[in-house]
């Protein structure tokens, strides 16, 4: 699934200047998102080593808007 998606066009394509670290990003498909979202349910443990303060202020936000 991820080579199919991110065989298209993309939605975005970003480099930052400071660090040169790149980030692309693809839309996908209703039925696309399930897939990935029921292969990351397959993680029983994640840890985010950068960008730890965004993920929990999306993870928040995200229980906001349930």
């Amino acid at each position: 699934m991820i080579e199919k998606v991110s065989q298209r066009e993309s939605y975005a394509d970003v480099t930052m200047d400071s660090d040169g670290v790149r980030h692309v990003l693809w839309r996908c498909t209703p039925d696309e998102s399930e897939w990935f979202v029921q292969e990351f349910e397959k993680v029983p443990n994640l840890y985010v080593a950068d960008g730890h303060h965004r993920t929990a202020a999306a993870y928040r936000v995200g229980k906001i808007r349930e």
